[in-house]
C-alpha cells in the first residue's frame, strides 16, 4: 500500500488507486429569466412632482388658455400592456386622448 522514500515522502503503490477530490457542482452565473413586466393599470399624474407639457401642447397647436387648464387639472393615464404592445390613454376633464 504505502511505503516510505528516504526523505519520508510517502508514496503511493500502483496497487493502490489515488482518490481524486470530487469538485463542488458550479453554480450557473446567469440568473433565472424574470416574468415579464405587466404594466397594465390606471396611473394619476402628480402634477406637482412633473414636468411642465407646456412646450409640448404648444408644438402642438393647443392654445394658450386650454394649455394653463390642462396644466392644473388632474391626468390619469389607463394602460393596456400585453407582452411587447400598449395601448395608453390619457383621461382629463377636457378630453381624453
Amino acid at each position: 500500500s504505502c511505503r516510505r522514500d528516504r526523505v519520508g515522502v510517502r508514496r503511493f503503490s500502483p496497487k493502490t488507486p489515488r482518490k481524486t477530490p470530487q469538485k463542488a457542482p458550479r453554480k450557473s452565473i446567469f440568473k433565472k429569466a424574470l416574468p415579464p413586466l405587466d404594466y397594465s393599470g390606471h396611473y394619476k399624474l402628480d402634477v406637482d412632482a412633473s414636468d411642465s407639457s407646456d412646450e409640448m401642447m404648444a408644438a402642438l397647436g393647443v392654445p394658450w388658455v386650454a394649455r394653463r387648464a390642462i396644466a392644473k387639472a388632474s391626468r390619469t393615464v389607463h394602460i393596456e400592456h400585453d407582452h411587447d404592445q400598449w395601448d395608453e390613454t390619457t383621461v382629463t376633464p377636457f378630453r381624453t386622448v
